[in-house]
């Protein structure tokens, strides 16, 4: 299965940018998880994956995926269990041209962010399509070069996406800007943000948590697009200070944020002050020779952590080995990320 142009150039993109950045420092341990599951495998059948990206968790704990080079969504139990997959490449409705940040409201309903159709796609659970709005900006340079990527809902059915944008034929810069719609998709909000979120997060009183995949910075930001916060995911050794990418960003049920490490291959829990908690390196289950990418993450109400592992190409289920300050909670069960 082959990869579209715009495609590899997304990925080349991110690859070019993390490659300048190495090295690893001490990781904290005061909560210990261990891999209990893996599933995926590459391949274009039903659960296999091409390029996997984001990740959420719905009301019942099952797990949606954006598996970008097939341009589907695929549908799995907590154990990993195949259940449905849905999208094909174009630009109808249910049709997708990348789609990357996924999130899931309390009702169960599924947002897509579909990068290069500039756009952000409803579903049903199921996948049946409900509707969709353009995330194009009216007026000015940008008008034309959304390009929507992290995405996140939160518990009033506000939807939250950030941009890069397309200067050039495949030259990809950031896009300086954080949209906000309300739940019928009309714009009410938006603000600069200069860096690059490939996912997107939201807690229990509606706070915007961005990732920076540049330098490591989590953004706190309000609702209306305030920062309150930041922090950075760096250790404080000489080799990991700001040598780090945060890629995927999920929350638990007390709010406490876990982010993907894209170059030290880890997953790191902080309080939602920023204070580190624990991390955790991932690892191969057997036959590769590149380290692990960790992309999209999801926390569901059990406190299991689910990782997308982009070079296995499979999704990997984290369980808490020690007792967690917050292994669930009321909101788990109620906000999607991706």
């Amino acid at each position: 299965m082959k990869k579209s142009i715009a495609q590899k150039n997304i990925s080349i993109i991110i690859t070019i940018a993390l490659a300048l950045f190495s090295g690893s420092g001490p990781i904290p341990a005061s909560e210990q998880y261990e891999l209990v599951a893996e599933w995926g495998d590459s391949g274009d059948g039903d659960g296999r994956l091409l390029s996997p990206l984001n990740l959420a968790t719905d009301s019942e704990n099952a797990l949606y995926v954006t598996d970008s080079s097939l341009n589907r969504i695929q549908k799995f139990t907590a154990e990993g269990e195949f259940i449905t997959a849905w999208g094909e490449t174009g630009k109808g409705d249910g049709q997708f041209e990348l789609p990357w940040g996924i999130a899931v409201d309390k009702e169960d309903n599924v947002y897509v962010s579909d990068v290069l159709n500039d756009r952000i796609q409803k579903f049903t659970s199921e996948g049946e399509f409900i509707t969709s709005w353009s995330t194009r900006l009216k007026g000015g340079l940008w008008r034309l070069i959304s390009m929507p990527q992290g995405l996140t809902v939160d518990n009033d059915g506000n939807v939250y996406v950030d941009h890069v944008s397309q200067i050039l034929p495949y030259i990809t810069l950031p896009y300086p800007y954080i949209q906000k719609f309300n739940p019928e998709g009309i714009l009410t909000g938006k603000w600069s943000f200069w860096n690059i979120a490939c996912a997107l997060a939201t807690d229990s009183a509606g706070n915007l948590y961005a990732p920076g995949l540049m330098l490591g910075l989590i953004y706190k930001f309000t609702p209306d697009g305030a920062l309150i916060d930041q922090w950075s995911i760096c250790g404080s050794s000489s080799e990991e200070l700001f040598l780090c990418s945060a890629f995927g960003i999920a929350l638990d049920g007390e709010d406490n944020v876990y982010v993907s490490d894209y170059v030290h291959y880890s997953i790191k829990k902080f309080t939602p002050a920023g204070e580190p908690i624990t991390a955790w390196k991932l690892t191969h289950s057997g036959g590769f020779s590149s380290p692990p990418q960790p992309r999209g993450l999801a926390v569901d109400s059990e406190g299991f952590v689910y990782v997308v592992d982009g070079t296995s190409e499979t999704i990997k289920k984290y369980a808490p080995l020690t007792p967690s300050s917050s292994p669930a909670g009321p909101h788990a069960r109620e906000r999607g990320e991706g």
